[in-house]
């Protein structure tokens, strides 16, 4: 039962070893990736937020509109 056992914990650690050391090889920066070394700051200009907005395009009021939402003797009197 005890070489059993011994060849168990041998695989598992041999297999351990094996997965935390691709893990570790993916992770490392090598020649193939490129650093950014200019990081640009979240402003106005390069904000995600702002991207979604139509450029040229003025923004409506968010006020109810006067034409239809206006009905005759709507007030309670």
């Amino acid at each position: 039962m005890a070489p059993c056992r011994t060849m168990m914990v041998l695989l598992c650690f041999v297999l351990f070893l094996a997965a935390s050391s691709s893990c570790v090889a993916a992770a490392r920066i090598g020649a193939t990736m490129e650093m950014k070394k200019n990081i640009k700051r979240l402003t106005f200009k390069n904000s995600h937020i702002f991207g979604y907005l139509p450029k040229g395009v003025p923004i409506p009021p968010s006020a109810p509109s006067k034409r239809h939402n206006s009905f005759v003797n709507s007030l309670p009197h």
